[in-house]
């Protein structure tokens, strides 16, 4: 039976999909099911090639507040922005069309909105490894809402710590803040998210966390945003960078602290690129590998000082630190591909190997 609007929109639930076929069911029935029923749905098919675009089309004849959008491949951002173009709702969600939802998360959310009178609203997130057969939550103990936006850094830096800034999809963002200050994704993945979500706290005046990690951010350990090689990488963490720099020139955040993030997170994002060398999706040559790892790491004096000088987070931080800084391109090619070869042809013992790592 066709579900009707009743005409109210609440929240707009924007919806990007790229070949997602067989995960976007699930992802749509648990927004259709949603407590909160007030919503409208944006599919954005972002010029699929697989039948995401026929199952969203079904979807929409079956319940009125879905419309789809059909483009031509243009990635994430595009497709988040084009929705963002014709939402209609008090607030915005984004949901990845892989992942889902429970039933109550909009309900809690947008009550919170309401009570506050917040101008985005942030949840709990709970990351499921499939191929691990492990769960693990990210959130906070207790709600909260801060009003001052003189302690805005101290937010951003609370909430990286926990993994919940970067993620767009675990919020609800006033509409009519984004259209009114134009605010848009403007970089690419992998960085599209932290860096809007720089560019609304900066705009914004009130800001609620709440306990519940209602959001199931499916990690399956195929090829994704987050574990595909992308040629563009090293220019989005530079743009990403620069959005950083003005979000700390906002807050008049001391020079000191806002360096060693910076230098953080060049380390962290410049050991994930060289990994992405050896991606599934990567397609690279060996001297193409070579001709990457000689010109962007081996070369850079600035990076290896940065490396040198920055407390190091993780073993294969670790690992990259002791490659740039005392072997060579061809030693770290011959180490990295075997890793990976490990990683790929024995997956067995690779999760063995994580699951280690992790206790």
């Amino acid at each position: 039976m066709e579900k009707e609007s009743s005409g109210m929109i609440l929240v707009s639930v924007i919806v990007p999909v790229y070949n997602a076929g067989k995960y976007l069911p699930a992802c749509l029935d648990s927004i259709i099911n949603q407590h909160l029923q007030e919503i409208e749905i944006i599919v954005v098919d972002d010029g699929s090639t697989d039948d995401s675009g026929q199952i969203a089309d079904r979807y929409a004849a079956k319940d009125s507040r879905i419309r789809v959008v059909h483009q031509e491949n243009a990635h994430l951002s595009a497709a988040r922005n084009a929705g963002m173009q014709v939402a209609k709702g008090e607030y915005i969600a984004f949901i990845d069309s892989d992942d889902w939802i429970e039933s109550d998360m909009f309900s809690s959310m947008y009550e919170v909105a309401l009570r506050e009178e917040a101008d985005v609203v942030i949840s709990g997130v709970t990351v499921e490894f499939t191929k691990e057969n492990r769960v693990h939550l990210d959130k906070i103990g207790e709600e909260y809402t801060e009003r001052d936006q003189m302690n805005f850094y101290s937010l951003f830096v609370q909430l990286s710590e926990l993994c919940l800034f970067n993620y767009a999809c675990n919020k609800l963002y006033r509409t009519r803040i984004l259209k009114d200050r134009m605010l848009i994704f403007e970089i690419e993945a992998p960085f599209e998210d932290i860096s809007f979500n720089l560019q609304v706290l900066k705009e914004i005046g009130t800001v609620s966390i709440v306990p519940g990690a209602y959001y199931h951010y499916i990690r399956r350990g195929e090829i994704t945003i987050l574990s595909s090689y992308r040629a563009g990488f090293l220019e989005a963490h530079k743009q990403k960078e620069e959005v950083l720099q003005s979000f700390f020139y906002h807050f008049e955040v001391d020079k000191a602290l806002s360096d060693d993030y910076l230098k953080r997170m060049k380390v962290s994002d410049y050991c994930i690129y060289l990994h992405s060398l050896y991606w599934q999706n990567a397609n690279l040559s060996r001297k193409e590998r070579l001709r990457i790892l000689h010109v962007e790491f081996f070369s850079s004096s600035k990076l290896k000082n940065i490396v040198r000088e920055t407390a190091i987070e993780d073993i294969y931080q670790k690992m990259f630190r002791n490659l740039l800084l005392y072997a060579s391109p061809w030693f770290a090619e011959f180490f990295y591909s075997c890793l990976f070869f490990f990683r790929y042809r024995m997956e067995f013992l690779y999760r063995r190997f994580r699951m280690l790592i992790i206790h």
